[in-house]
C-alpha cells in the first residue's frame, strides 16, 4: 500500500491516478483540445475543494451538484449559464470540462452527470472522451 503525504495524494491514490511526467502533460494538453495550464490549475483547485468537503462530511448525497457549483465559481460562471442550452464555444468547452471532472472525481454515470447539467448521456460521454485524459493527467500532477 502506498504511503501518501497529503489527504489530496490520497484521493489521487484512491482514484487509481499515476503521476504522470511533464512532457506527457503537455502532449496530453495538446492532444485533447490545446488546454492551456490554465485548466489544470482550475481542474485541481475543483479537486481540491471537492476534497475539503469530503473530509469535513460536507459534500452531501450528490455530489455531482457539489462539483458543478464549485466548477461554476472556479470558472466564473453561474449555474444556470452551465446547464443553459447554448451553444457558445467558450460556455460549451467549460461545460464539457466540467462534465469530465465531475465524471472523474465521482465515477458517476453519464446519464446522472447529464441529468446535473441538462445534457443528454451522449453529451457526457463526448465531454468525457474529449478531456477526461487532461482532466486524469491535471489531477495526477
Amino acid at each position: 500500500m502506498p504511503k501518501f503525504t497529503t489527504s489530496f495524494d490520497a484521493l489521487i491514490g484512491r482514484l487509481g491516478l499515476i503521476p504522470i511526467p511533464e512532457a506527457e502533460i503537455c502532449t496530453i494538453f495538446h492532444i485533447h483540445g490545446n488546454l492551456p495550464i490554465e485548466s489544470c490549475r482550475e481542474y485541481r483547485e475543483i479537486a481540491r475543494r471537492y476534497e475539503a468537503l469530503l473530509l469535513r462530511g460536507l459534500a452531501g448525497r450528490n455530489r455531482v451538484r457539489v462539483i458543478r457549483s464549485m466548477g461554476a465559481d472556479v470558472f466564473d460562471v453561474s449555474v444556470d449559464q452551465l446547464v443553459a442550452h447554448t451553444r457558445d464555444a467558450e460556455m460549451t468547452a467549460i461545460r464539457q470540462k466540467l462534465m469530465a471532472v465531475a465524471f472523474v472525481l465521482t465515477g458517476a454515470s453519464f446519464g446522472r452527470i447529464g441529468e446535473e447539467f441538462n445534457r443528454d448521456h451522449s453529451a457526457v460521454s463526448y465531454a468525457y472522451d474529449k478531456y477526461g485524459s487532461a482532466v486524469r493527467a491535471a489531477l495526477a500532477e
